[in-house]
């Protein structure tokens, strides 16, 4: 079965404020947000990512951890539809 965009999109954003703690982040994140703004610094991006991998049952390649790949959660949303 194919996850749904809208489906990813929610489970991503939910990781991204639980990792930062706010749940008013949760209700303004956008897909094409930049991320940098939203303070997520190197040890945030992995945890983002860990959760991304449990949620979705995925593993990023070696080469697709590096954050400036990953600026906007549109394409965090976009790697893991391509992942599954």
């Amino acid at each position: 079965m194919v996850a749904k965009y809208g489906d990813i999109r929610a489970q991503i954003a939910q990781i991204i404020a639980d990792n930062l703690e706010g749940e008013e982040t949760l209700e303004q994140l956008k897909e094409n947000d930049d991320l940098t703004e939203l303070e997520i610094n190197s040890i945030l991006f992995i945890k983002i990512i860990i959760g991304i991998e449990n949620q979705f049952n995925i593993e990023f390649d070696d080469e697709a951890l590096d954050y400036s790949k990953f600026v906007s959660m549109e394409n965090l949303i976009y790697y893991v539809q391509e992942k599954l």
